[in-house]
């Protein structure tokens, strides 16, 4: 696969079955597991440092914006890939550590081995809003339909035992159409579990899908340049 692909097939198909919990990184730092056989000290990659600088490949990543996924580890694969960088003014560059610290969101498996992934932002976590009930866009994905290359955006922070759904593709007006781009989302369900119904219109206009966030889409396209790089 390549390399463009794995965020997609890392995220959103790993992510169908997942639970997202925002308290996760906490309780595992806590407990003193084996997830914790890495050093305590932070480790960056060096195309990561801040004012979107050379990258591997040649390129440069670009600035991050507000809640953007800098960064996302795949643990199973034992894969990194960043994906923008944290802009000057925060104090330290978008970590790849192991580690579920304080910019990290541990995404939780329902199979028994408990698979999880971790994705990090520039902020800390415990700053992005609670999502709200009963469902609220937490993550959403930008891709490229030529390259299969995206970027994702943390919308809000899912509650512990709250269920992901999804993924469901934006197929409506305003801007869900944006040429060249397809828009992902991962929903956080609270309260009674209920069954997602079809991915179609109607169910966006029914209530079930709250409207996404499209400004924040519309600034991430702009900082990440998908919208002429990809």
């Amino acid at each position: 696969m390549p390399a463009s692909h794995w965020a997609l097939a890392g995220i959103l198909t790993l992510l169908a079955p997942l639970w997202l919990a925002d308290g996760a990184w906490a309780k595992l730092g806590q407990s003193g597991g084996s997830e914790q056989h890495q050093s305590k000290a932070q480790r960056h990659r060096p195309w990561e440092r801040r004012g979107a600088v050379a990258v591997r490949g040649g390129g440069a990543l670009p600035e991050c914006a507000a809640q953007q996924v800098c960064s996302a580890l795949y643990v199973r694969v034992n894969r990194t890939q960043p994906l923008c960088a944290c802009p000057a003014a925060f104090a330290e560059p978008c970590s790849d550590s192991a580690e579920l610290d304080e910019h990290t969101i541990k995404l939780v498996s329902n199979d028994r081995q408990g698979t999880f992934n971790l994705i990090k932002v520039c902020e800390p976590v415990l700053s992005v809003r609670r999502c709200q009930e009963p469902r609220d866009w937490q993550l959403l994905a930008l891709q490229s339909t030529r390259t299969g290359r995206a970027h994702y955006l943390l919308v809000c922070r899912c509650p512990t035992g709250s269920r992901l759904l999804g993924p469901v593709r934006h197929t409506t007006p305003p801007y869900a159409n944006i040429p060249g781009i397809r828009v992902y989302g991962m929903l956080c369900a609270q309260g009674p579990a209920t069954a997602m119904p079809p991915r179609d219109s109607r169910n966006f206009h029914k209530g079930f899908y709250p409207e996404a966030p499209w400004p924040r889409i519309l600034e991430m396209i702009k900082k990440s340049g998908l919208h002429h790089k990809l």
